[in-house]
């Protein structure tokens, strides 16, 4: 699910909301865009599986304000980002300690987020044209291209019975009208 959201002060887009991360994460690009000086930086050694399962070394971790929402249904949580440097589709990844922190709530078919707040309860509408073009994005890097496949075609013989659609609930299997010759052509 794609989101926009206000990281220190700025408005961020191409935010993934992923509940299957336990980190946050914003890429190296995105950080330098919001021009917090890198002496806030914690620079502890730490390590980080990429979505290929490459080992990815972090620049750094550093705490932030992220605000979901807008006046007067918004909430704010302070939590840690690792700062990475690789091939990304998005500028940020939020993941379940920021979700848990909110007490988010996520409708994925309904790409919806609700979360509480002091006056009711706070919506967040998903962008299906970021979640489009970050998709196209990803399947173009290079990172992400997978190894060339050969295309397989055969031949498909003719005397194979066609198939009915299961939506077209008006109509009788032709398999069972031939087996049973007791059907009416409508």
């Amino acid at each position: 699910m794609i989101k926009r959201a206000k990281i220190a002060d700025f408005d961020v887009g191409r935010i993934l909301i992923d509940t299957g991360n336990s980190v946050n994460v914003i890429f190296v690009d995105a950080f330098g865009e919001l021009g917090i000086n890198n002496s806030h930086v914690n620079r502890q050694p730490t390590s980080l599986f990429s979505f290929l399962g490459d080992l990815v070394q972090p620049i750094g971790r550093i705490s932030l304000p992220i605000t979901f929402g807008v006046t007067p249904r918004k909430t704010m949580v302070y939590d840690q980002f690792l700062i990475v440097d690789c091939p990304k589709a998005y500028n940020v990844i939020i993941g379940q300690t920021t979700l848990t922190g909110i007490k988010a709530h996520l409708s994925h078919h309904m790409l919806l987020m609700k979360f509480p707040t002091c006056h009711s309860i706070g919506t967040i509408r998903g962008d299906q044209l970021s979640a489009w073009t970050c998709y196209a994005t990803a399947l173009n890097s290079a990172a992400f291209k997978s190894p060339r496949e050969s295309l397989t075609i055969a031949r498909v013989s003719n005397d194979i019975e066609p198939q009915d659609d299961p939506r077209d609930k008006n109509s009788m299997p032709q398999a069972a009208c031939r087996r049973f010759g007791n059907c009416r052509l409508r």
